[in-house]
């Protein structure tokens, strides 16, 4: 979801609106899809695995 640029219109509205808080300018800080562009499926295959070792578990515990 970040790759796609969701992000970077909440981003961009929050700079926008706190710009007499901020010393930084909006060409200084980059965008989060162009900071955090790594795959997110490793993030997949461990939640799912999380999942089925907690499932696993419950049934263990209910028997």
């Amino acid at each position: 979801m970040i790759r796609t640029g969701v992000f970077d219109v909440f981003t961009m509205s929050m700079r926008k609106f706190f710009k007499s808080k901020s010393t930084l300018d909006d060409d200084e800080m980059r965008l989060p899809s162009e900071v955090l562009a790594f795959s997110s499926s490793p993030l997949l295959i461990v939640g799912g695995a999380t999942l089925v070792a907690m499932g696993i578990s419950l049934a263990i515990y209910q028997s």
